[in-house]
């Protein structure tokens, strides 16, 4: 009994005191708010009406504090090897990693990119981590505003690739689904679609169960290959059918014939007013034209209606308050936007705004 005792003393005092480390305080921080995230998305699943769901969407468990509360205990470690999964972990949960801070004696406000800096810290010193594959991996759960950033990813993830090929296929399988990823996202041509495919086949080889996050590679290569199937640029856009606020049935095949933006928004969303404000002037500006602008919400049939009455939703929506649409599309945030030719096959997936947006825009707006 007394060594029972002593046992149970020793590990209390040990796991207390591990607690008060950064390491502890940073681990009990990623735990308790991916339980709480869990257990909200449980309810929100099971809401059965949109004010059931409007409130929990005020509840939703604060990821930003958690976030700055885990990089201000992982901060002064970032070159410990047990940062590495925290630094994976703040990549794809933390909401603000690209901040612009004002600099002393200087107009310009500083754009610091704090996934960049996670990005230098590793490769300068845990390329070799037995938590690689999952830092490459949550390097595509975003994507950086800052095209240097962006590119540096697919660097590093076929460093990695390489150098775990002999001593971890669990790391290089996780790093192949990284690769793979990267090299769809730029020029896709037959040569990039054959190696990425290649790289699909070893993280599904290697890599199927090793979790990042929530989920597993072979859960995440098998929706990369969803969307390289149904979503990819040069596809068909697929079919939305369904109600617009007032109850009028249509269907997107129905604008067959002129370009399509179709975006998915919510009132809810930051700077909601100038946003709707542009987009009026889009649909306004190109009424008869071979254009069409087309909106999807998972907002209250009953606040859309009131912000068509005001006059500050123009455009024609699709309802989409159960998120059928946007989980058929993949929207993971918004605005998101697809821009579909005459010809009904996707030119553009991704956010509103940037050069690519604008590129591709340009191609499809009517010439003055």
């Amino acid at each position: 009994m007394r060594l029972l005792i002593h046992l149970f003393i020793t590990f209390f005092l040990v796991a207390t005191s591990f607690a008060k480390t950064p390491q502890g305080t940073a681990l009990a921080l990623t735990t308790e708010h991916d339980r709480n995230v869990k257990i909200w998305s449980a309810k929100l699943d099971r809401a059965t009406s949109p004010a059931e769901q409007k409130k929990l969407m005020e509840v939703r468990p604060d990821s930003l504090a958690y976030a700055e509360a885990v990089m201000k205990a992982i901060n002064p470690h970032l070159r410990q090897d047990w940062a590495v999964p925290h630094m994976a972990w703040l990549i794809r949960n933390h909401p603000q990693l690209t901040i612009s801070k004002k600099v002393t004696g200087s107009e310009i406000p500083q754009i610091l990119d704090r996934e960049y800096i996670f990005m230098q810290y590793f490769e300068k010193h845990h390329m070799r981590s037995q938590h690689a594959g999952e830092f490459v991996v949550s390097l595509l759960f975003r994507t950086n505003p800052l095209n240097h950033a962006q590119a540096k990813k697919l660097e590093i993830a076929r460093q990695v690739y390489e150098l775990h090929a002999e001593t971890n296929k669990k790391v290089l399988g996780a790093a192949a689904f990284a690769c793979g990823t990267l090299e769809q996202l730029g020029q896709l041509d037959g040569k990039t679609s054959r190696q990425a495919l290649n790289y699909f086949k070893t993280a599904i080889q290697h890599a199927w169960d090793v979790k990042v996050g929530n989920k597993t590679v072979g859960e995440l290569t098998g929706e990369r290959l969803y969307i390289v199937n149904n979503l990819e640029v040069g596809r068909p856009v697929p079919l939305i059918e369904g109600f617009d606020a007032i109850g009028r049935r249509h269907a997107l095949v129905e604008n067959k014939g002129s370009a399509v933006m179709v975006f998915f928004w919510s009132q809810h969303m930051a700077n909601f007013p100038e946003f709707a404000q542009g987009l009026n002037r889009m649909q306004l500006g190109n009424k008869d034209k071979k254009f069409k602008v087309i909106g999807v919400t998972l907002d209250d049939v009953q606040e859309v209606r009131k912000l068509i009455g005001e006059g500050t939703v123009l455009w024609k929506n699709f309802m989409d308050v159960k998120g059928a649409i946007s989980k058929k599309f993949r929207v993971s945030q918004l605005p998101y936007c697809y821009l579909v030719d005459a010809n009904g096959q996707i030119v553009y997936r991704g956010g509103i705004g940037g050069p690519l947006f604008a590129a591709n825009l340009s191609q499809l707006l009517p010439k003055k």
